[in-house]
């Protein structure tokens, strides 16, 4: 009776060392001496587990799809970054100092006023797409309409924001006297 429970503690080990094994080698070694076939063969000699190439390659498929979520988190500040400095310059440029408090209060209304409405829009998109696809597709859909509904803004904008339009603003904010005479 004994063997067979000593067999369960050694699988039990096993269970729990394989994941922090492949973990440490991952993070050690990287990704590409991880896909080599020692590394493969000492996580099999020291675990006893057969499965390993698949393990692995599930490993090094998620590190990798972190990697690209990163990148992409990154490029989108970047991008936030890159829209407010522009838009707040554009604006101090724009408008006249005595009306810029109240332009801007109102930019931040709509700015922030926009973000519970987008949430609700997000949990409704949930909502309706998981009642035909799965949990996960239900989640990411929430970024394909962000995206299709940034697309239709940007068209849109494309023709009305023209360069000829923002320097003629331009020149109406830096000398608001001649305009008016």
């Amino acid at each position: 009776m004994t063997a067979p429970i000593i067999e369960t503690r050694v699988d039990a080990i096993h269970q729990s060392t394989l994941p922090r094994l492949r973990a440490l080698l991952l993070r050690e070694l990287g990704d590409q001496a991880a896909e080599t076939s020692t590394c493969r063969t000492t996580i099999s000699a020291l675990t006893g587990q057969t499965d390993v190439d698949s393990q692995l390659e599930r490993e090094i498929a998620e590190a990798s799809e972190k990697r690209a979520e990163e990148t992409i988190a990154a490029i989108e500040a970047g991008v936030g970054i890159l829209w407010n400095v522009i838009t707040v310059s554009l604006r101090q440029t724009i408008i006249p100092p005595s009306m810029l408090g109240r332009v801007n209060s109102v930019y931040r209304f709509f700015a922030w006023g926009m973000m519970p409405i987008g949430a609700a829009i997000g949990g409704l998109t949930v909502v309706v797409v998981s009642t035909f696809a799965d949990r996960e597709w239900a989640l990411r859909s929430t970024w394909l309409v962000s995206a299709a509904i940034h697309i239709g803004l940007f068209l849109f904008g494309r023709s009305k924001l023209t360069t000829a339009k923002i320097e003629a603003a331009r020149a109406e904010g830096v000398n608001p006297s001649q305009s008016a005479s």
